[in-house]
């Protein structure tokens, strides 16, 4: 699993699966990320093939816990948390708790789901320039 950043823009992308090894990767270079003290996107495109329903749920409570364990870091660098997915249930989901401000308490940061990557890019700017308005940033 890569965490690849995107040339010009403090966004990092992460094509993923929910293989317990993939989530404990994507956390160990997402900590790596923390380390720079940068603010930062992240997109996260989810693959189609996420495996049963188990190994999806281990990979959540994995990730979900290291979030809650690297809350504070988030909520200072991460401006966006952008996933990319096509599972219908997950897009409908996000949909009814987009306006919760849930995610951000869960996250650190805001959170909203896409069934398209440029949509997530989009929105992900919208968020990079609110912050970079509204903190006067100019260096990433």
């Amino acid at each position: 699993m890569k965490l690849i950043p995107m040339e010009g823009q403090p966004i990092y992308k992460v094509r993923s699966s929910s293989s317990y090894t993939n989530v404990h990767v994507l956390t160990r270079k997402l900590e790596d990320v923390l380390k720079k003290q940068q603010r930062f996107g992240l997109l996260l495109v989810k693959e189609v093939s996420w495996g049963d329903k188990n190994a999806m749920r281990e990979s959540r409570d994995v990730l979900m816990s290291w979030l809650r364990e690297n809350k504070t870091a988030m909520s200072m660098y991460c401006l966006g948390l952008a996933v990319v997915t096509s599972n219908q249930k997950e897009q409908q989901l996000a949909y009814r708790t987009k306006a919760s401000p849930s995610t951000t308490v869960s996250y650190g940061c805001p959170k909203a789901v896409f069934d398209q990557e440029e949509d997530a890019l989009e929105w992900l700017q919208v968020q990079i320039n609110y912050y970079c308005n509204k903190w006067a940033l100019t260096n990433f």
